[in-house]
């Protein structure tokens, strides 16, 4: 991976989000800022790529310790 942000497009560590077919590859400050929507029973859903990241990271976690 070339470690450049897909928001910001600076050469630093990233980190990568992979939602269907789409790769988002984000820095620190760009995963706390850029947003991605969707809609749910309940409304708009609204979460931060680093959350998104960070949920699906633990879900990874809980399914390794089954």
């Amino acid at each position: 991976m070339p470690n450049r942000c897909t928001f910001c497009t600076i050469i630093k560590p990233t980190n990568h989000l992979i939602l269907g077919t789409t790769w988002y590859e984000f820095c620190d400050r760009c995963g706390d800022k850029e947003t991605l929507q969707r809609w749910t029973d309940t409304g708009l859903e609204i979460k931060s790529i680093r959350e998104l990241f960070d949920d699906a990271a633990d879900e990874r976690r809980e399914r390794e310790q089954i």
